[in-house]
């Protein structure tokens, strides 16, 4: 599974990709973090060009 981020703080973008990483390499699960921006206009232009299915974790304020 492709997991795709959306979080405009950098710090907290990089603890999610860090967290979502280690539980992926701990639980040996078949998944990568394909996309972690911070611009939410380069999420939609990914969503646009990709057929995939994937977990999206988007900051909404």
């Amino acid at each position: 599974m492709k997991i795709i981020i959306c979080e405009d703080d950098p710090k907290q973008l990089e603890r999610m990709q860090t967290i979502i990483n280690n539980y992926i390499m701990i639980e040996e699960k078949e998944m990568s973090i394909e996309l972690a921006t911070r611009d939410p206009y380069e999420l939609l232009d990914h969503v646009k060009s990709s057929n995939d299915i994937g977990c999206y974790f988007l900051d909404i304020q």
